[in-house]
């Protein structure tokens, strides 16, 4: 099989299927009690408590990208910290200001797709690639009213989606 034949299908297999994806959030996903113009929204950051492997630099890209994509389009106050130090530092514990916790989780999706490949005779030969790619999962949690929500969107581009998450907040901020 001819390399070059099977990337340029497998991007256009990609760009096909991410068309159907919308930026949109999800209205489930969103408390209809948000407004949080007195609180801090609080972020938890993605950690690596291995300093090998590749998980740290997808980690340190994705906290990278939530400061620049999410943090920075969001109107409201943010804390971004890790799990354990929310956990463990006593200044957290007020659920009227820290009410709402982002967390953000990664996880794969993995498929095959159909290729049609014709060979020299004419003859069309069906065929499958198999893909894997990282998705995120973003969900709000309410620790006033100890309740959590679905995952926010499904746009398979990263930044994308946390710019709509901020968008979508901010929203629920104005009266």
């Amino acid at each position: 099989m001819n390399p070059k034949l099977i990337l340029t299908m497998f991007i256009l297999g990609l760009l096909l299927c991410t068309q159907g994806f919308s930026q949109r959030i999800f209205k489930e996903s969103l408390p209809a009690d948000f407004n949080c113009k007195g609180c801090i929204l609080v972020i938890l950051k993605k950690e690596q408590f291995d300093d090998k492997g590749p998980e740290k630099k997808l980690h340190t890209r994705l906290n990278d990208l939530i400061e620049k994509k999410l943090i920075g389009n969001y109107e409201g106050k943010t804390l971004f910290t890790s799990a354990m130090d929310f956990d463990t530092n006593k200044i957290y514990m007020d659920t009227t200001i820290y009410r709402f916790i982002l967390g953000i989780d990664v996880y794969k999706v993995q498929g095959s797709m159909p290729t049609s490949i014709k060979r020299e005779n004419g003859r069309k030969v069906q065929g499958y690639m198999d893909y894997e790619q990282g998705a995120l999962n973003c969900h709000l949690y309410n620790r006033l009213t100890k309740k959590g929500y679905p995952q926010m969107c499904n746009h398979p581009a990263w930044p994308k989606h946390l710019e709509a998450i901020a968008e979508a907040l901010n929203k629920l901020l104005k009266p």
